[in-house]
């Protein structure tokens, strides 16, 4: 099963600079699984941010494991960093549309 967002290229933007992993640090074999499938989800948001061309919005497609796991990260990541108002209600209202489809 998959779950389908809706973005437009400003909020794709904003998904593919979020999720942007710097230099991680593994402790144990947990950390490095969570890295490779946050990888997948990083590579996937960048590239459908670099795919738009005219259109205002897209379906951006995950699946199960992916948008969980996202959602949680997502959730990390804006207790940690300053976002501007419009990156924070952008990346609150994809977590938003995760829990929405996972329930």
């Amino acid at each position: 099963m998959k779950i389908a967002l809706t973005l437009s290229r400003d909020q794709a933007e904003v998904l593919a600079r979020a999720t942007f992993i710097g230099q991680p640090l593994f402790n144990n074999r947990e950390q490095r699984v969570l890295y490779s499938i946050m990888r997948e989800v990083t590579l996937k948001a960048t590239r459908f941010y670099m795919g738009f061309t005219t259109q205002k919005q897209r379906r951006f497609w995950l699946k199960l494991y992916e948008a969980d796991m996202l959602e949680k990260f997502l959730g990390y990541i804006l207790t940690m960093e300053c976002y501007g108002q419009y990156e924070r209600q952008t990346l609150l209202q994809i977590t938003y549309d995760i829990n929405e489809q996972l329930a």
